[in-house]
């Protein structure tokens, strides 16, 4: 049996306040919506949560306050899987909160309290090499100081780095120059980063690959109900960037589809790391099939706060991409055969399709020898981690 992914979460905890509202107040404005419902949430639990899910073996390393709100989200961390050891309790400091609405169509507003949140410091920083890891996913309702201390500890390490810039602070751009492997952001976030609009799906590939040449190994810009753009530095063209397109689902609630796709994402890529590493030739519908649970994905999307994986296909109101879309980018990025990487879309989403990866390999792309030896360093580190780890 395999050793399933390691995943650390660096992160915030906090407990949200949602209501069901029929449409989102404007300003100056006051609407009446349905009972106010307390659950536990926050980008980098619901990351953490997601990520076990999908097979994982997470630990979450984060701040919470001493107060029964932080008792609550540490035990719904533990009853979903994910290791707290890593989770610090601050004496007299609130928790977290996060105040959401969600209109009739699913759409949402947040407005976030940071709490225990904001006095995340270098305690979390060093938890998360602290124990053998993966790949460390991180996200932005902690200070960007944090963010950048880790990042660094995990670039030492040689441990992959999924970095989800939301919502994006203002030093931003900074975080992003000392290089990190996964970058995934929505297109306001991306125009936050770049300080220019992102608007539509041509913008959002132009935006992808500037940000790819920023310091970002691969960048994936999520556009709601028009899908998902995936750059890669080693091509940073907006013609070589793919453009995944989205299609409708219904919507209940889309509170953490970005956190879930983070997740998703995440575990992705430690699959087809896992595989290159063991010399094994994975096509798209291989991994899918080895890896059953992760796209045993229901196509109605429930509400996240009860943490259930069907958000995972979803950004905003709309279906980005399915798992075989996430695998049909990956394909690209790792080079599959030609002709292997057939993609079984399945049945989730209410029909059955069959199509061909748009994918070509990395040779084809005229990139062969910084694609080998970005492979060969890979595999040279994750043998030195597990020989590390057997002594």
């Amino acid at each position: 049996m395999p050793q399933p992914p390691r995943i650390t979460v660096l992160g915030s905890l906090n407990m949200d306040i949602s209501v069901s509202v029929l449409r989102l107040a404007g300003p100056g404005e006051t609407v009446l919506g349905s009972a106010a419902r307390l659950q536990p949430g926050g980008k980098g639990a619901n990351q953490a949560v997601a990520a076990a899910r999908l097979g994982a073996s997470v630990r979450m390393a984060g701040c919470c306050g001493d107060d029964a709100f932080g008792s609550a989200l540490r035990s719904a961390l533990e009853a979903a899987g994910v290791d707290i050891t890593a989770v610090r309790v601050l004496a007299g400091v609130p928790s977290g909160l996060a105040l959401i609405t969600v209109d009739a169509t699913g759409e949402n507003s947040i407005t976030v309290a940071p709490g225990a949140n904001g006095q995340a410091g270098p305690p979390e920083a060093a938890a998360t090499v602290a124990a053998p890891c993966d790949a460390l996913v991180l996200s932005a309702e902690i200070p960007a100081a944090v963010l950048a201390a880790a990042l660094d500890l995990a670039r030492a390490a040689h441990v992959i780095t999924v970095l989800n810039l939301a919502p994006a602070p203002p030093d931003a751009s900074g975080l992003l120059k000392a290089g990190v492997d996964w970058l995934i952001v929505n297109a306001p976030e991306a125009a936050a980063i770049l300080g220019r609009p992102v608007a539509g799906p041509a913008a959002a590939q132009a935006a992808a690959a500037d940000l790819a040449g920023s310091g970002a190994g691969h960048v994936v810009i999520t556009l709601g109900p028009d899908g998902a753009v995936l750059a890669d530095s080693a091509l940073a063209d907006p013609r070589s960037v793919l453009a995944v397109p989205g299609f409708s689902v219904p919507s209940v609630d889309s509170v953490g589809a970005g956190d879930a796709f983070v997740a998703a994402l995440g575990v992705a890529v430690l699959v087809v790391e896992a595989a290159e590493n063991s010399g094994t030739r994975v096509t798209a519908r291989c991994a899918a099939e080895q890896n059953r649970d992760l796209f045993a994905v229901p196509g109605n999307v429930t509400n996240k706060n009860s943490w259930t994986p069907n958000t995972l296909i979803k950004q905003g109101a709309k279906l980005v991409a399915t798992w075989e879309d996430v695998w049909e980018g990956l394909a690209v990025e790792f080079g599959l055969a030609p002709g292997t990487g057939d993609i079984d879309r399945g049945r989730h989403a209410g029909g059955s399709a069959a199509g061909k990866c748009r994918g070509r390999q990395c040779r084809q792309r005229g990139a062969a020898s910084e694609c080998d030896r970005q492979r060969s360093e890979r595999r040279c580190h994750q043998r030195h981690r597990e020989h590390h780890l057997e002594r």
